[in-house]
């Protein structure tokens, strides 16, 4: 099982890394109706990105 030490950390980790690229979006795409976009907006960026680099 793994603590709660090391979940802790994995998912700081994480904010670090997504947090920012969300942060940018976020100024482009604000919250509507209190429904944050940003993250469907990165995936979208992302998957975009992937076809394009194929």
């Amino acid at each position: 099982m793994v603590s709660a030490i090391y979940k802790q950390q994995f998912f700081d980790f994480l904010a670090r890394i997504i947090e920012p690229p969300l942060e940018v979006i976020r100024k482009v795409i604000p919250p509507m109706a209190g429904l944050d976009l940003s993250p469907a907006a990165l995936i979208f960026i992302l998957v975009v990105l992937q076809h394009i680099l194929r």
